[in-house]
């Protein structure tokens, strides 16, 4: 990074004037004192260039510790997948193996949801950059498959900083020339740094290596390089500024399609007036190399989406499975004219992503959470999906206010010509956040579109508010510095609680039981316990609350509420069931009609029951009857001296109840239920022999005798993380 940031920095005539009407001849015949001025000049941008590296990098590596946290979930997990399960993380991993046999499309039935069947064959509607990084790893081994999103992220990150700290220098000496670096300078730019790569959504990005974030931290991480070198090529091309800018630009189309389309076209437009504008006369020699920077991106992207779908850049909503599943999609594109695009929905998107209070202040742990409901529609748009979003304005409110202050200072009248230079790429810049303005489906993770402007702008705001304090008093800077601290420490927070409280509530079981005993201490400690927060009854409800902590029964289970209507509960904790069978009269079962003995129900959307189906003499099965139709274990013999054993174990992590014989597998039962709409809500398993708990022990033995069977309830330890609450 030290060598990298201080590239091809621009002289002070150029920063003065970025736009000079002619190349006037130099005149060699200076005087000694002349160049011992520029020998001062240049020693001074070399150890203010020196300086800034060198700060830039320490705050890098600070801001480093918490993505790190937030990405391996503060345990040394390089290779942590967002799902203990894996699903939606290994995409990019198949569709590298697939690029590697020499096609895009990828094993049939293997992307879930998400695939897109065409003429039987499957595909992804994600370009495929990120798979091209796997290629070279998976030439050697097959170690890294399903394994490599984690380490993508944290390389996309690595970039990401490295170019923003090139992007703050080449801002600063365009507008400051080579005026020395203060230390203010340098302590508001070190801040913006951490601000960007730990004090927004980057952070939270983290907090679930899959796919969908991790496309997304590559976007920003390219689009950045191209709107930076696309800077450089503004001040003074060079052809390895617009080889650069064709780099980042190819990178970003292969990323994410948006991104990528608005670097290309920003390209061609600054092509264009390298041809038409008059101050640029000197050059147009570029404008054609600059054009092709532009458009051969644009059609390998075009070609890789037409060799898939048959489009430039659209991809066919009705064709993927995920639309053949959901009346609700295929409802929202009926309404939006066959897909998800309209300008009905700009009301919904912008509100919701820039609305002040798109956060919730809570007085338990983690204190900041994403707002309490999902995001809702305004001005009639029909949406598709939406989920709890935080704003930019309350998520980052230290980069939104500095790109306010930078897009002013480029924009407003009588603007030098160093922030004119600065027009065309913040317009390139927010020309990325089309994709999501206008289309009908709201999250969190979508607001890293706006990522490449904030940053860019924050670049121009800080440099241009940071250069007005150069003659101020020592307690005007200081406060100025404190105010970007306070941005920074607040947009670090708001993101570590988001991202903390999203990676728990993906992984129920283990993981979110650990989170729910650490939020029970903290806040306890606090002052604020979870008493509030906390619900009892005898069934779980249809809706779950955001952070609400249903018990359900006597601490037979207990269940987080998610705020979201697709999936409003997560389940914490449940406890076993465990039950013996004793066969104390076998003679009632010497006739041929034999009666079923219900022994637990699994209640949910449609209910199940578990019986036992007595064979005749010390013959017996087990039997499941759902709706679908009734599945019997193999015929079993009682023990003449021991009682049956059957428990019901909850596989939280796996998403089933395993039920088991005398140690034995035989059944697996669906933890969750899906409606029409595919919304996922909890099967609970409720015993014919329901325990009584002793608390803080066991359950006690209840028993009860039917058809010469004595069914008794086998001690079990109640839910701990519920017995806490109570």
């Amino acid at each position: 990074m030290i060598e990298t940031i201080g590239v091809e920095s621009p002289s002070e005539t150029i920063a003065a004037d970025p736009f000079p009407e002619n190349d006037a001849p130099t005149d060699t015949h200076t005087d000694s004192g002349a160049m011992a001025d520029r020998r001062a000049d240049h020693d001074d941008s070399t150890d203010s260039r020196r300086r800034f590296t060198r700060g830039i990098s320490i705050v890098t590596l600070c801001s480093l510790v918490p993505y790190l946290g937030i990405l391996w979930n503060f345990e040394l997990r390089p290779l942590r997948k967002a799902l203990t399960s894996g699903a939606f993380s290994n995409f990019f991993d198949l569709q590298a193996r697939a690029l590697m046999h020499g096609h895009l499309d990828v094993p049939l039935r293997s992307l879930s949801i998400e695939g897109f069947i065409i003429h039987g064959r499957e595909f992804t509607y994600f370009p495929p950059g990120p798979a091209l990084l796997r290629i070279p790893v998976f030439l050697f081994t097959n170690r890294f498959d399903n394994k490599f999103t984690a380490i993508s992220m944290l390389l996309a990150w690595i970039v990401t900083a490295v170019v923003l700290g090139m992007l703050l220098w080449r801002v600063r000496v365009i507008i400051r020339g080579s005026a020395p670096l203060s230390r203010t300078e340098l302590v508001a730019a070190a801040l913006v740094q951490a601000s960007v790569l730990c004090g927004s959504v980057i952070l939270f990005l983290g907090a679930l290596p899959w796919v969908y974030h991790e496309v997304y931290a590559w976007a920003i991480a390219l689009a950045l390089g191209a709107f930076h070198s696309l800077i450089g090529v503004l001040e003074q091309p060079s052809g390895r500024r617009i080889a650069a800018t064709g780099g980042f630009t190819l990178g970003a189309i292969l990323c994410r399609t948006t991104s990528g389309w608005a670097c290309a076209l920003t390209l061609l437009g600054t092509a264009v007036w390298f041809l038409v504008s008059k101050q640029r006369r000197n050059h147009r020699q570029w404008a054609w190399r600059l054009g092709i920077a532009g458009a051969v991106p644009l059609a390998i992207g075009i070609a890789i989406n037409w060799a898939k779908f048959r489009h430039p850049f659209m991809f066919p909503l009705q064709d993927q499975e995920w639309t053949k599943v959901n009346p609700h999609r295929r409802a929202a594109m009926a309404a939006n004219g066959g897909d998800l695009v309209s300008p009905n929905l700009f009301w919904s998107t912008s509100i919701n992503y820039l609305r002040p209070n798109g956060v919730r202040f809570v007085s338990t742990f983690p204190f900041i959470t994403l707002p309490a409901n999902v995001a809702r529609s305004y001005g009639g748009g029909f949406l598709d999906q939406t989920y709890r979003t935080s704003s930019i304005t309350a998520s980052a409110p230290l980069l939104v206010g500095l790109a306010i202050a930078g897009t002013v200072a480029t924009f407003r009248r009588g603007a030098s010509a160093a922030l004119r230079l600065l027009r065309i790429p913040l317009i390139g810049a927010v020309a990325i956040t089309g994709g999501i303005m206008f289309y009908g489906y709201i999250a969190y993770r979508y607001t890293s579109e706006f990522m490449p402007f904030l940053i860019v702008a924050a670049a121009v705001g800080v440099t241009v508010a940071t250069s007005r304090f150069a003659g101020s008093s020592k307690r005007s800077r200081g406060t100025y510095i404190a105010l970007l601290a306070a941005g920074l420490a607040y947009g670090l927070a708001a993101n570590s609680a988001f991202a903390i409280q999203q990676t728990y509530i993906a992984n129920p079981g283990s993981m979110l039981r650990n989170y729910v005993v650490l939020q029970d201490k903290i806040s306890n400690f606090a002052g604020n316990p979870l008493d509030a927060y906390v619900r009892q009854s005898d069934s779980l409800p249809p809706t779950g609350p955001a952070d609400r902590l249903q018990i359900v029964g006597d601490c037979a289970a207990l269940f987080v509420g998610t705020g979201e209507p697709l999936n409003p509960w997560v389940p914490v904790e449940i406890r076993e069931v465990a039950l013996t069978l004793d066969l104390v009269d076998p003679q009632p079962f010497l006739r041929q009609a034999m009666p079923e003995i219900p022994l637990a129900t699994f209640t949910g959307m449609t209910d199940s029951t578990l019986f036992l189906q007595p064979l005749g003499g010390r013959r017996y099965s087990l039997g499941r009857r759902d709706p679908d139709g009734v599945a019997y274990t193999e015929a079993l013999t009682a023990p003449a001296d021991d009682p049956v054993s059957v428990n019901v174990r909850a596989l939280t992590e796996k998403g089933v109840y395993a039920v088991e014989v005398n140690g034995r597998l035989w059944f697996e039962v669906a933890m969750s239920q899906r409606d029409a709409d595919w919304a996922t809500f909890p099967v609970v398993v409720v015993p014919v022999v329901v325990p009584v708990v002793v608390p803080a022990v066991v359950s006690a033995v209840v028993s009860v005798v039917q058809h010469g069977w004595v069914i008794e309830s086998a001690p079990t330890p109640p839910a701990l993380s519920c017995t806490r609450l109570l």
